[in-house]
């Protein structure tokens, strides 16, 4: 486990030999209880029936990991008052959405944010900390005399032991990475690379769209990748509302859709009306569309959807553009637009939460690409 206080000093050997005393101790005292694991203790107990229900409604990862005795964790189990909380901020629609299948990735974003590697009694939380979760996402420990929070949720039932870890009760809110505060206006609008595609959304009046439709998938192209459109082309779109419009509304798939882990090809309907695109796996790995743009980044979860990063604008088919010079010419990058206030708070965490990047050569072009891991 990764816990750091707010000066950054690392726990000491003393306090960890102090810790592992603790553990053993309250697995002496109370070993009916740690018999049980801790999805045992979740579904077991009255006052968790909404995590119970989160945790058989995730992909099977969860329930194994929460079943593992191989496995030392630490959950901070939210109680059913603090989803009850959940759902008077963001509606019952939202939560019980992450409740289905097409929302697992988010769901097991949101369950992974609440799990720490390594059991940590509350002994162990002695004043300002920060732990890091499973999920990556960084955790706020605090401890005023005798009074433990979980970024500023309070602690309600603390230690109860398991035979692969402990649990803490926490009510007020769950922990809430940006997978679901975040909206792809959010996401993108906090991201200089995306400076022109937002401003361009802004024009077309499409961010409020982008921001409360869900959930949406968004081929999003890069300011490199508009930069490589003719500069008259570009001043056309931004001249002309219509066909903007058009043009954006092709980048945007309805439904979750995920490339990553398990590449699905095939041909996708966009909110463009009657225009669809084809997406496949290339020999050398990448994932391409209508055979023009590679995405580069993939399965970026935000609270409505999710963000596909590719290195070319699409061009919807039968679309009209004006003649242009042969040559390409770099286009001017607007400045980043600020994005519309969600009306949940808490997330922490930018684009680089929701997966982890690394390099791939493309040999055909030269180019560099980067994929991203699922962590479940």
């Amino acid at each position: 486990i990764s816990l750091k206080s707010k000066h950054q000093q690392t726990i000491t050997p003393i306090m960890k030999l102090f810790t592992a005393a603790a553990v053993m101790l309250a697995f002496a005292t109370d070993a009916a209880v740690s018999a049980q694991t801790i999805a045992d203790i979740v579904v077991a107990s009255p006052d968790h029936t909404v995590l119970e229900a989160a945790v058989l409604a995730a992909p099977s990862a969860v329930l194994n990991l929460l079943s593992d005795t191989s496995m030392s964790l630490t959950l901070f189990a939210p109680d059913d008052s603090a989803f009850g909380a959940l759902i008077g901020a963001v509606g019952e629609d939202y939560v019980n959405a992450l409740l289905t299948p097409e929302w697992g990735n988010h769901l097991v974003c949101v369950l992974a944010s609440h799990v720490l590697d390594g059991a940590v009694p509350s002994s162990a939380i002695t004043g300002p900390l920060i732990a890091t979760s499973l999920y990556g996402t960084d955790l706020s420990l605090d401890n005023v005399e005798g009074a433990i929070t979980v970024d500023g949720n309070p602690v309600t039932a603390a230690d109860i032991m398991a035979s692969n870890g402990i649990i803490h009760s926490i009510s007020g809110l769950p922990i809430l990475p940006s997978c679901v505060t975040r909206s792809i206006v959010d996401i993108g609008s906090a991201d200089a690379s995306f400076s022109t595609l937002v401003s361009l959304v802004v024009a077309a009046g499409l961010a409020d769209a982008l921001t409360t439709t869900l959930p949406i998938t968004l081929l999003a192209p890069t300011n490199e990748a508009f930069g490589d459109l003719p500069a008259p082309v570009l001043e056309y779109l931004a001249g002309n509302v219509t066909a903007l419009t058009e043009v954006l509304l092709y980048h945007v798939l309805p439904g979750n859709k995920f490339f990553d882990a398990a590449p699905n090809p095939g041909t996708f309907e966009t909110l463009l009306e009657g225009k669809t695109v084809e997406i496949e796996v290339g020999i050398d790995g990448i994932t391409e569309i209508n055979g023009a743009s590679d995405m580069t980044s993939l399965d970026i979860l935000a609270s409505n959807g999710v963000i596909q990063v590719i290195d070319a604008v699409l061009i919807p088919p039968g679309f009209t553009v004006p003649a242009v010079p042969s040559a390409p010419v770099a286009a001017p990058i607007a400045a980043p637009v600020a994005a519309p206030t969600m009306p949940v708070g808490g997330g922490k965490k930018g684009m680089s939460e929701s997966k982890s990047v690394s390099k791939k050569s493309k040999k055909s072009s030269g180019k560099r690409h980067s994929r991203r891991g699922l962590r479940q």
